[in-house]
């Protein structure tokens, strides 16, 4: 089963969030499991840990509707900062209760993966794992058309090796 370090569930129904925290747990999906209730909260913790956490695999798990600053508000915030650009993060929003309109203003953002509130933590560790493995390929890709700064040359400011 594919792993992440860290899952951030945004959610404020506090009886999913023990149930899904379990289900995550025990199964060893994640043995690092941060819960908010107010997205802004968890916005919050996410800029706050960035340095510590940006060569981690994360997943967050998300509900649109959460009091203080809604789903749509968060996913704004995280596209702005410097989080977002994160080849190790990824979110998922909680479907159940999401309108069509609401399902196609997430994927004109960018989300493309929604799960059930009675998520299975196995077909979430798949969906996680081809998640994780095309965004480490788009990554290298990246890495490689980008000029590379010539070892021991670091003081002279904008010579590169092609």
């Amino acid at each position: 089963m594919f792993t992440v370090h860290q899952v951030v569930l945004v959610d404020n129904d506090l009886d999913g969030n023990a149930h899904k925290i379990q289900k995550l747990t025990q199964i060893g999906f994640s043995n690092h499991v941060k819960v908010s209730v107010n997205a802004g909260i968890a916005l919050l913790y996410l800029q706050q840990q960035h340095e510590v956490l940006r060569d981690v695999t994360q997943l967050i798990i998300l509900n649109i509707d959460t009091p203080i600053m809604n789903g749509f508000e968060f996913l704004s915030e995280l596209k702005n900062s410097k989080i977002i650009s994160s080849q190790n993060l990824m979110v998922a929003v909680l479907k159940n209760n999401l309108s069509e309109l609401q399902i196609d203003k997430l994927k004109i953002m960018g989300i493309t993966n929604f799960i059930d509130e009675d998520f299975c933590p196995e077909m979430l560790s798949k969906s996680v794992k081809k998640h994780f493995i095309k965004s480490s390929a788009k990554h290298d890709i990246d890495q490689a058309t980008q000029p590379q700064k010539i070892k021991g040359l670091e003081g002279l400011q904008g010579l590169y090796a092609a």
